[in-house]
């Protein structure tokens, strides 16, 4: 006790410490549940403006978040739909590059004259299992295209469907509930200085 260390401050420091610690354990064990929760406030505030304008011009805040959230899902589709193409071309082109690569590694490889190299030469297969020194055909590159689009058109229509029921859902519930989102009126009483 002649330091000042008593049994109240070495608890409370160490109870601090062990606080401090769970509490990075847990950010760090549900780090994706935090993230989402941030990107939901943040959407909540990008929107509010957005809905609060719908209702100013007599629409319901409700439709207007609705119609904030198709906007940007139909542009998020749209963006997909314009680099689908390019990233098919790029992933197949890179794709049938891998087998040339891979024999030009194993040239190198053989005629290094560092001991090290030439040892991991004689481990290396001649060539990577499963993939084709040749070229996708046309046919095969649309082919496989297709089902990609296919997967995304139900992709799509499956969230639609989804959003579809939401709304419906949500429409049904605010029809039963007579919670009114009515503002009430304020009424101001100003007293001028001067008399009318």
């Amino acid at each position: 006790s002649r330091n000042g260390w008593t049994f109240q401050k070495v608890f409370g420091g160490t109870f601090v410490l062990v606080l401090i610690a769970l509490s990075v354990l847990l950010i760090y064990r549900f780090y994706q549940v935090i993230f989402i929760l941030l990107i939901g406030i943040l959407v909540g505030t990008v929107i509010r403006p957005v809905s609060n304008w719908f209702a100013r011009h007599g629409t319901s805040q409700v439709v207007g978040v609705i119609t904030v959230y198709l906007v940007l899902f139909f542009m998020l589709v749209i963006f997909i739909l314009l680099l689908l193409p390019l990233v098919v071309e790029q992933s197949s082109a890179i794709a049938s590059s891998i087998p040339v690569y891979y024999q030009d590694f194993l040239k190198w490889t053989e005629n290094s004259s560092n001991q090290v190299i030439l040892q991991l030469h004689t481990y290396l297969p001649e060539a990577l299992p499963g993939l084709k020194n040749s070229r996708q055909t046309d046919q095969q590159l649309l082919v496989s295209a297709g089902q990609a689009l296919n997967f995304l058109t139900s992709a799509v229509i499956g969230i639609f469907i989804a959003l579809a029921i939401s709304a419906v859902l949500f429409g049904l519930i605010r029809m039963a509930s007579p919670i009114s989102c009515e503002e009430p009126a304020i009424s101001l009483n100003i007293r001028t200085p001067f008399p009318s």
